[in-house]
């Protein structure tokens, strides 16, 4: 009963406050709001501004570290289906200069080692052009190539060679 009777005195006081406060359109600081549930379970002597959400600047909804680009079969051309996904990451980068980005460049089960090893070398090579292309730092940007030895889909149809035939960022 008490302590219903100290949240009807809280929310009594945090509204009439509110209505002489409130006389023009304005809207009250951050730093003036409260947290009221807060408030209601710790009592007055604990009144705290309420901490406001920070604004998020990033415009782009890619992840780095999710982010791929996919080719043909022996191929290294950045195609155009890939290209909002690296103007974001470009941006990205852009915005804040301290990133760095390893391209690491991947191939299917076919073909010579070799052979794969210099493939996935040109295609890291070949995002990191098209990145440099949209004013991206080349200090932001370092290339591996893994070839095939790290498969993101171990069979054998086209459906998995497809998926292994890309470039990956890694921070």
């Amino acid at each position: 009963m008490l302590k219903r009777l100290s949240r009807s005195i809280v929310v009594l006081g945090l509204l009439s406050l509110g209505a002489n406060a409130c006389v023009s359109d304005d809207q009250v600081p951050a730093e003036e709001v409260v947290n009221l549930d807060a408030t209601l379970e710790t009592g007055m002597s604990d009144l705290e501004p309420a901490e406001a959400p920070e604004a998020s600047d990033d415009t782009s909804a890619i992840s780095l570290e999710s982010a791929a680009v996919y080719f043909d079969y022996d191929d290294f051309t950045v195609g155009g289906d890939s290209s909002s996904d690296l103007e974001a990451i470009a941006e990205q980068l852009k915005a804040d200069n301290s990133l760095i980005v390893t391209l690491e460049g991947h191939c299917d089960s076919r073909g010579s080692t070799e052979y794969n090893l210099a493939l996935g070398e040109r295609r890291a090579q070949a995002v990191k052009s098209y990145l440099l292309t949209m004013g991206v730092a080349e200090t932001q940007l370092l290339t591996v190539s893994y070839g095939e030895e790290r498969l993101q889909s171990m069979g054998d149809s086209e459906a998995d060679h497809s998926k292994n035939r890309r470039v990956q960022f890694s921070q």
